[in-house]
């Protein structure tokens, strides 16, 4: 008598999954308002929840570290983007003028640089998860499970 084995898993809607949290965390700066790309990724994060092919601290690291170079990205577009604007009025016998004056913001470096290391952890584990759903979806996941 042979032993059963598993149903073979698919590993494309895991990669979805990973790919809808990405595009959402980056459409964050872009998009507004951010209803679209907050909904992208909280489908992306059911996904992830939802697929077999991860363990629950995987799973639960992924939701914090898969947004976040997203999430810098948007942070820092914000600032960039997000300069102040100000408006002096004058007024005289000839009449009223209006000089506007733009700063760009200030606080971008700061955001990238703080962000960088959450940039980099995201890739990382992101592509850490991507590698572990491709491989135990071809059959490996008695291998990476051992490990």
């Amino acid at each position: 008598m042979q032993p059963q084995s598993q149903p073979r898993r698919r590993a494309w809607p895991a990669l979805v999954a990973l790919g809808l949290v990405v595009l959402g965390s980056f459409l964050l700066g872009l998009v507004t308002p951010s209803v679209v790309p907050l909904g992208v990724i909280i489908l992306g994060w059911v996904g992830i929840w939802a697929s077999p092919l991860w363990r629950t601290g995987e799973q639960f690291l992924g939701t914090l570290f898969v947004p976040a170079p997203g999430i810098v990205c948007a942070a820092a577009l914000g600032f960039f983007a997000g300069g102040s604007e100000t408006c002096e009025t004058t007024s005289d016998a000839f009449g009223t003028q209006t000089v506007c004056t733009t700063a760009d913001g200030d606080g971008s470096l700061l955001v990238l640089v703080i962000g960088i290391p959450f940039v980099v952890v995201g890739l990382a584990y992101l592509v850490l998860l991507a590698r572990l759903a491709v491989v135990r979806a071809r059959g490996g996941a008695q291998s990476a499970a051992a490990s």
